[in-house]
């Protein structure tokens, strides 16, 4: 469930901002700007009635350390295409709602050259099917 809900993100940020490079894996020496969608991260949202996932992931946006406008541009545009989204569908639950929190920008790193800004997606799952969670 988590891989295939971290390759439907990639996949709905792929198509809402074309000409942008998206990834769930970062090649070795991918070019900045970059977009970076992390591993899905879980917490049990079970129910007296049902299985359940409440799922973070945080998708970061690289840009040029000066570049702080087009950084929060870039989430902003991120926060429209995801936040209650109802594009996503999976083969072992239910989303129930998908909502975002961010941006969140930090200073400047690697040695002054990048700057990351991140959001945070949350995908409430309910009715996990039995054994895949």
């Amino acid at each position: 469930m988590f891989e295939e809900l971290q390759q439907q993100l990639v996949a709905l940020l792929v198509a809402g901002l074309p000409g942008e490079a998206i990834y769930g894996a970062v090649p070795q020496d991918a070019a900045v700007p970059r977009i970076v969608v992390g591993e899905v991260e879980a917490d049990n949202a079970d129910t007296d009635s049902s299985l359940g996932k409440l799922t973070r992931t945080r998708v970061r946006i690289i840009r040029k350390a000066g570049d702080m406008a087009g950084s929060v541009e870039m989430a902003d545009r991120v926060l429209d295409l995801l936040h209650h989204t109802e594009a996503l569908t999976l083969t072992t639950g239910d989303v129930v709602t998908v909502y975002c929190d961010g941006p969140v920008s930090d200073p400047p790193g690697d040695e002054g050259k990048t700057r990351e800004t991140e959001v945070s997606v949350f995908v409430l799952v309910d009715d996990i099917t039995s054994g895949t969670a």
